[in-house]
């Protein structure tokens, strides 16, 4: 049987919610004792701050581009072709060394890149527009950065 007063030690939003609006053990949160003294918009700038401190703060580039919805672990990264991986320890995290996942059986491509690069412990490039057999994971690589097309 839960009690009317909100539970402080909840994790989440609620429990930042809760915290920031009662912040004391009156029966009537913050929130509401500065909408009776003070007014509405008194009350809807506390609700503003309140969303300010202990919101989440969103990209809307990312919300509302429906290409980044599906990132889901193990997928490919349409610009990369890298894979989506958890990374615990994000500086020593190296993308080129861990996140690339195809495979190793060699494809011929045409590759125009004027850069070296390393995959995987591998190094690939400079490539003048020439025919070139190199692993899966980089041939993808180069395709997506419109460095190479299949042969």
């Amino acid at each position: 049987n839960r009690s009317s007063f909100p539970d402080f030690e909840e994790k989440g939003w609620r429990g930042r919610f809760s915290k920031a609006v009662y912040g004391s053990k009156s029966k009537r949160s913050k929130i509401i004792t500065e909408l009776i003294t003070n007014g509405y918009s008194s009350f809807q700038k506390t609700l503003e701050n309140v969303s300010d401190s202990i919101g989440v703060k969103i990209d809307p580039n990312v919300t509302m581009d429906i290409h980044r919805i599906f990132r889901l672990p193990g997928s490919l990264n349409s610009k990369s072709g890298l894979t989506k991986i958890f990374c615990s320890d994000l500086a020593k995290f190296d993308p080129y060394q861990e996140a690339s996942f195809l495979s190793e059986t060699p494809i011929q491509v045409t590759a125009n890149c004027p850069i070296k690069f390393e995959l995987k412990n591998k190094k690939f490039g400079p490539y003048y527009n020439e025919k070139v057999t190199i692993p899966t994971f980089a041939a993808a690589y180069m395709i997506c950065k419109k460095l190479a097309t299949v042969s």
